[in-house]
């Protein structure tokens, strides 16, 4: 039913003809809850809470799963005049986190205890080290930036909130980075998904040619392909200059070694 709907009769209207109740259709006002705020916290002692709907006039609230002792603890209930608003305050246990259904009742019924986006509250752990999106930024770190310490991506767009603060440098985090084109040539969102650097150039050069050619008869089984690009590739370093570098390292550690020996054999002097 309408949430404007009163007690009244009821009339239906045929055509041209309308019959109309002899009695009243009496209407229940149960409460209905549109929005909480906040919708996510961290764990503290207390949280300022409201409740948005209608019919909320001599209501009392909770929250479910309920626990022994009570998780969250409610407490200077103020319900608008009109019954569609309630502030409250909300005492939270040390242990609460998870997500919890606000609860509505009075004489007439209670609210849905089935968890929706307009009934719930996500209590988030307050460990400096907590991570409880998974995002690889700790709770108390979305915190103090301002984005969703309950969402991996705060902008929805896909990239986890850590990873595009690592990668684009400060907040605030960009809903329009996903689709943005990479210094890899690919979008920021390609490269998360293939696990990739979006700031290195890993996308592969076109080839130029191929030898032999493709669908070439007669070519020895051990034979060499040679594969030609449009750009130059990573130059890697020569034989010359590893034999060099290995040998560079081998006397380094040699040298330390001898030193740590004299040191090791030198005889202590007497004062």
């Amino acid at each position: 039913m309408p949430l404007e709907i009163t007690t009244g009769p009821i009339s239906v209207t045929v055509g041209t003809s309308t019959a109309t109740s002899s009695s009243n259709f009496t209407v229940l006002a149960v409460p209905v809850i549109i929005s909480v705020s906040p919708a996510q916290v961290l764990n503290s002692t207390t949280v300022s809470f409201q409740v948005n709907g209608s019919n909320l006039t001599g209501a009392t609230f909770s929250f479910l799963p309920a626990f022994a002792p009570a998780a969250i603890t409610v407490s200077n209930v103020n319900i608008s005049g009109d019954g569609t608003s309630a502030t409250m305050t909300l005492t939270l246990a040390a242990d609460a986190v998870g997500t919890f259904t606000a609860v509505a009742t009075n004489a007439n019924g209670s609210t849905p205890s089935v968890p929706s986006a307009s009934n719930t509250l996500t209590i988030v752990s307050a460990d400096p080290l907590g991570d409880s999106d998974g995002d690889g930024l700790t709770n108390l770190y979305e915190t103090a930036i301002a984005t969703n310490y309950a969402a991996a991506s705060t902008t929805g767009d896909g990239l986890p909130d850590g990873w595009a603060l690592f990668y684009t440098s400060a907040p605030p985090l960009s809903g329009s980075l996903a689709s943005q084109i990479a210094p890899n040539g690919l979008t920021y969102l390609q490269s998360f998904l293939q696990g990739l650097n979006p700031l290195l150039n890993t996308v592969a050069p076109s080839v130029a040619n191929v030898y032999p050619v493709n669908g070439a008869t007669n070519y020895p089984t051990n034979g060499v392909v040679v594969v030609r690009f449009t750009e130059p590739l990573f130059a890697g370093a020569s034989l010359t200059a590893a034999e060099s570098a290995i040998r560079e390292i081998s006397r380094c550690v040699a040298g330390r070694s001898r030193s740590a020996n004299e040191r090791k054999d030198r005889p202590l002097r007497s004062k």
